[in-house]
């Protein structure tokens, strides 16, 4: 049985300043995606394609969770 991997990411721009937090089933081609700049938006606008953090985790709705959690800047969970 093949495992679905799903991947949290953190990107930024050269300057370290803009930071963008996603998840995606292939961060292979999500990179290729924010470097080429081949989907408009926040990423494009900004020239945030700097992969500075992933985690790969096996459960799709953790991963939702976990990306959350480090928008909200509450990277533990533990609501401290």
């Amino acid at each position: 049985m093949d495992e679905k991997l799903s991947y949290v990411y953190i990107l930024s721009n050269p300057t370290l300043t803009t930071f963008y937090t996603g998840v995606t089933g292939d961060l292979g081609r999500r990179m290729f995606e924010h470097t080429n700049k081949l989907v408009e938006g926040f990423t494009a606008i900004y020239n945030v394609n700097i992969l500075l953090y992933y985690e790969i985790h096996t459960d799709i709705t953790y991963a939702i969770e976990r990306e959350r959690k480090l928008n909200a800047g509450n990277a533990n969970g533990s609501g401290i």
